[in-house]
């Protein structure tokens, strides 16, 4: 057959066929967001002191930074849950320390 070939084009009739398939997947994948919800994880790295911590509590307001804020000397993970729409979602907020922060450059030279 031509068209699994890649010869002439597909016909206007197999274009319903492509978007009933289209609309059955679309279809699965909501019932599988309903019923299992979705998890993101988000993970921010950059220099020291440039605001990693603060975008992180802000994303979603959780409270990530302290009021007086300290260097961030260990990874620390926060889990916020929610709906959007009936959806279960799950957001997984991962702060680091700063680039070289954590390094301990005697054992380097020792």
């Amino acid at each position: 057959d031509d068209n699994v070939r890649g010869g002439a084009p597909l016909e206007v009739d197999a274009i319903p066929a492509q978007l009933s398939v289209r609309e059955g997947l679309l279809g699965q994948r909501i019932q599988e967001l309903e019923s299992h919800g979705e998890t993101v994880t988000i993970m921010c790295v950059g220099e020291s002191g440039v605001g990693k911590s603060t975008l992180l509590s802000n994303i979603f307001t959780v409270p990530i930074v302290h009021s007086v804020p300290k260097p961030t000397v260990k990874i620390v993970e926060t889990s916020v849950k929610f709906e959007c729409d009936g959806i279960p979602i799950t957001v997984h907020l991962i702060d680091t320390p700063g680039y070289g922060d954590g390094l301990d450059i005697r054992k380097s030279f020792t």
